[in-house]
């Protein structure tokens, strides 16, 4: 089994949409770092690894694996249709459902502290209320996500592309190879020309 576990580590290792999503989360993650420090003049690495903010780092991985399945696969493929409504449903439910629950988790805290401001007798909890995302937000985060998976793909596509006479030489061996069995059959003496000859 030992084998077949580093065989699949390679694999996974050399899986490049793998790492364009990696990319792509890394960049968004940081940008939110950057973009707190030139906005709020604060230098905060928590929100390297915080949820919601500007860009969505969730619209920026799965638009990466949609895109980049798309490069690698065919955007006609079957694989490229399941990233792309994984992709939807993702950046829906980012800018609807969590969006919606952080602005739940604002209000009650409002409500905690103004009843603890009140003498109410309630544990001083405070919710997290940066969890979705605004619609420009995960527009942001897609168009990262997309930008990214065409750079890296098309950067290793391009390195990987063979040159003209690399071309010329591949061409010329599949003509070879494909007049060799007529040669051959030229070359080998027929079963009639052999018994003419025994006898």
């Amino acid at each position: 089994m030992e084998p077949m576990e580093g065989n699949s580590l390679m694999q996974l290792l050399n899986n490049r949409i793998f790492w364009v999503c990696v990319m792509a989360w890394f960049v968004a993650q940081a940008a939110k770092v950057v973009l707190t420090l030139a906005v709020e003049r604060r230098l905060d690495f928590r929100r390297f690894f915080g949820l919601g903010g500007m860009p969505s780092s969730h619209s920026a991985v799965v638009t990466a694996l949609a895109v980049g399945v798309g490069i690698r696969s065919g955007f006609n493929s079957t694989l490229f249709a399941i990233a792309c409504v994984l992709a939807v449903i993702t950046m829906t439910d980012a800018a609807g459902v969590r969006r919606a629950a952080g602005k739940q988790a604002a209000m009650i805290n409002k409500i905690v502290q103004d009843m603890i401001q009140n003498g109410g007798d309630l544990p001083n909890e405070t919710l997290k209320e940066l969890l979705g995302h605004t619609p420009l937000q995960v527009l942001v985060g897609a168009l990262l996500g997309a930008v990214i998976a065409v750079l890296m793909l098309g950067l290793y596509s391009a390195r990987k592309r063979p040159s003209f006479r690399e071309e010329k030489y591949a061409s010329s061996r599949r003509t070879a190879l494909a007049r060799l069995p007529a040669a051959l059959v030229r070359l080998c003496p027929s079963e009639r020309g052999m018994e003419r000859r025994s006898s």
